[in-house]
């Protein structure tokens, strides 16, 4: 067949990528004006869902027999603390200091506070891990509210009430079945549009896999989770 030259768009390959993570893939920039168009923030730093990461070596065990640290029904009034991760990767270097002796959310928190360069606690179901640096960013899977914003509180917030964030959750919410086909949406910023841009149709809440490249979009933000990470300061009853 004759080669055309016209940009039909059957006939234009898609863009290459020079990674070999899926989701650092670029997608053309549209001028329509739907939510899920629109470009999304640039960040210059190693968040999974913009750029590559390390690989994985390791990971903290999680116990089947988990009693969960706090089950969510309803939004919160800190708009951040209603994001959740999962899967995260821990930075070996960052990690502080670790004890499978302390179980309970303030107790990790407590002995946060006493090391000077502790930024955050993780409390999961088998440690209490404090941290000097965020760790949040680097989490493959990342949930929010409809009318959240991933980068200004996954990508930034460790501070006050709004720092703290669950993680390894279940989500209960009711799916709505707008979900798109693995790999269509393959970044959160993507997920958390089209969940803005279905809000008439009743999307509460996103969550993103980077690793299966999926995007669920849910009535609701509740949810049952198995850990817990944020600053050493304010303490936890006060949020």
């Amino acid at each position: 067949r004759p080669k055309t030259t016209t940009g039909y768009p059957w006939t234009t390959g898609r863009p290459k990528t020079t990674t070999g993570y899926p989701w650092t893939t670029g997608r053309p920039k549209t001028t329509t004006g739907y939510p899920w168009t629109t470009g999304r923030p640039i960040s210059s730093t190693g968040y999974p869902w913009t750029t590559a990461r390390p690989t994985r070596t390791t990971g903290y065990p999680m116990s089947s027999t988990a009693h969960p640290t706090i089950t969510t029904t309803a939004a919160s009034k800190y708009p951040c603390s209603e994001f959740t991760v999962g899967n995260c990767y821990i930075d070996y270097d960052s990690l502080l200091w670790s004890s499978s002796q302390v179980h309970d959310n303030d107790l990790c928190q407590y002995t946060c506070s006493n090391f000077m360069h502790c930024l955050l606690f993780r409390q999961t179901d088998s440690y209490c891990q404090l941290l000097r640096d965020d760790f949040r960013p680097n989490c493959k899977i990342v949930g929010g509210p409809v009318d959240g914003s991933i980068a200004e509180c996954v990508n930034s917030n460790t501070d006050g009430c709004n720092g703290m964030l669950e993680e390894d959750c279940y989500y209960n919410g009711r799916n709505l079945g707008l979900d798109p086909p693995a790999g269509e949406v393959v970044t959160a910023y993507e997920c958390e549009a089209l969940c803005h841009g279905f809000k008439e149709l009743g999307c509460r809440y996103w969550v993103f896999d980077a690793d299966r490249e999926s995007c669920q979009l849910l009535a609701s933000s509740s949810r049952r989770c198995y850990g817990l990470s944020g600053p050493h300061y304010p303490e936890l009853s006060d949020c």
